[in-house]
């Protein structure tokens, strides 16, 4: 069953498909939204930690949907988009 604002609930492709945190670790990025909260923009992503990733933060499994999964928001103003073709991002 679908809520008042369905568009808004289809999680859509992302331009890019890795997250990088800012201590080096990384995500894959299944999909996102992006709202307004509290007069902020917000991305709400489901995400698929790496292992080091699990580990570190200690993410169980029971905090992961059944493909692996987990969500995660962050405001869209401390993303940082990194140019894919850059050398110093190898």
């Amino acid at each position: 069953m679908m809520g008042e604002n369905p568009a808004e609930e289809i999680l859509v492709a992302p331009e890019f498909a890795t997250l990088y945190f800012g201590d080096g670790y990384i995500a894959l990025i299944q999909g996102g939204i992006e709202k307004e909260e509290d007069g902020r923009r917000v991305v709400h992503f489901m995400i698929k930690p790496s292992d080091l990733l699990r580990k570190r933060y200690d993410i169980k499994d029971s905090m992961l949907n059944v493909n692996g999964a987990m969500p995660f928001k962050v405001y869209k103003d401390e993303l940082i988009t990194l140019n894919q073709f850059d050398d110093a991002n190898r």
